[in-house]
């Protein structure tokens, strides 16, 4: 039983398995939705701030990669996560601080 059957809507789905399934969309449709040219999602600021695996993937190994709306939308409602330092093998942490 799907809790909806529009698998494109703003909400993930869930089936009986407990399996999500995400809204996955071209960069022409994020450029759309989100008002960014294509170049500044592939290649200016934004592209920085999505991660693989998290905001995009790239199906069967290939070279283009289809955003998750889903995440996306999330990020840019609650703003995209800083990280603050990165924790070090010894126990410390890198924060770009002296």
């Amino acid at each position: 039983m799907l809790l909806t059957s529009n698998i494109f809507s703003n909400q993930a789905i869930n089936d009986d398995e407990g399996i999500t399934m995400h809204e996955y969309i071209t960069v022409e449709e994020l450029a759309t939705r989100t008002t960014y040219a294509k170049e500044t999602i592939t290649r200016g600021h934004i592209a920085r701030l999505l991660i693989e695996g998290i905001h995009f993937v790239r199906p069967f190994g290939g070279k283009k990669k289809l955003y998750i709306w889903e995440n996306i939308e999330k990020e840019m409602l609650g703003g995209f996560n800083k990280v603050t330092a990165i924790p070090m093998a010894r126990g410390g942490a890198l924060n770009g601080t002296r």
